[in-house]
């Protein structure tokens, strides 16, 4: 939900055009620098530093992962984990986050077409696309959909949410919000198959409070949040591997296990970022494919009636 929101704001903000080949670049350079630098590092951890016998008396959850002897993973395998968006394959191989991955990457190159399609649509049209993403089990497109439909709606929601808000309000929404977000754990047997709906609607509590001006976007907009924001996504992919290894280093001094795995995470998350994530993404950004764009854009002409200069500044209310 907040890949479609954060996607599809800025294009709306600066009112600007999506080029399509310029946006995959971008996208491409974002994700995969990071990503094959934590496989690489996952595969000389497993390697170097651990052990599976030393883990052995923790849950059987956690034994169930590094298994494998690298020499006897197929090429197709490793080579679907390295490509990610190409057949199916073991995701819990090296880093069990890739599985999220996949399916985030996956819809960022459908995101265009979907912005286009909640860009022409009407608010009830694009509920209605919503609703028939869930009902059909595509709950990733759903959540990412409903992201963009809140990107649109953005104005519209802060007027309703500054017209009736005060502090006990945003109070009462926050716990909501919490409560729902937890639901998938603490509640799943009441909700069973519908629980991450339930989790979803709590996400979106909180994308609402932190677009209003109150304490909630206050706390978001500290240094030390901030911070968080820019490491996250190296935090979200060496968190795992930095957990399981310290876990085998440190098996015999388990109150160790946690502290030392947060604070080399935090370490090695921002030298991720700083050295391989921010220098990749500013290439990513210089890379020009005019001539493409202007072919896709004017598919998009011919598909939808609109200008490509002017398809975020329309007259459609939900953009202004």
């Amino acid at each position: 939900m907040l890949s479609g929101f954060v996607l599809t704001f800025p294009l709306l903000k600066n009112k600007v055009q999506l080029n399509l080949f310029s946006f995959y670049v971008k996208r491409i350079f974002r994700i995969y620098p990071a990503f094959f630098s934590a496989i690489i590092f996952c595969i000389l951890l497993k390697y170097f530093l651990f052990d599976p016998f030393l883990i052995l008396r923790f849950s059987p959850w956690i034994n169930t992962f590094w298994k494998w002897n690298f020499f006897e993973i197929s090429a197709s395998e490793l080579l679907n984990t390295f490509i990610l968006i190409g057949r199916a394959f073991n995701t819990d191989l090296l880093d069990p986050v890739i599985g999220t991955l996949r399916k985030e990457l996956i819809i960022s190159f459908i995101f265009p077409f979907y912005l286009l399609v909640a860009l022409r649509a009407r608010t009830l049209i694009n509920l209605i696309i919503l609703f028939a993403f869930f009902f059909n089990g595509n709950n990733v497109s759903g959540m990412f959909y409903l992201g963009i439909i809140l990107a649109l709606n953005k104005n519209l929601i802060l007027e309703i949410i500054n017209k009736y808000d005060n502090y006990f309000i945003s109070t009462f929404f926050f716990i909501l919000g919490a409560i729902l977000y937890k639901s998938r754990y603490s509640l799943n047997f009441l909700f069973l198959n519908y629980n991450y709906i339930i989790s979803l609607m709590g996400s979106m509590i909180f994308l609402l409070l932190a677009m209003k001006n109150g304490l909630f976007k206050t706390i978001l907009n500290s240094r030390i949040i901030m911070f968080f924001g820019k490491i996250s996504y190296s935090l979200y992919l060496l968190h795992f591997p930095i957990l399981l290894v310290v876990t085998s280093l440190f098996s015999d001094q388990v109150y160790f296990i946690f502290p030392i795995s947060i604070l080399a995470t935090i370490i090695l998350s921002y030298l991720s970022f700083k050295f391989i994530e921010n220098p990749f993404v500013e290439i990513g950004k210089k890379i020009k494919v005019d001539k493409l764009d202007l072919f896709i854009c004017k598919i998009f002409v011919f598909i939808s009636n609109l200008d490509c200069k002017s398809i975020f500044n329309s007259n459609n209310s939900k953009v202004k």
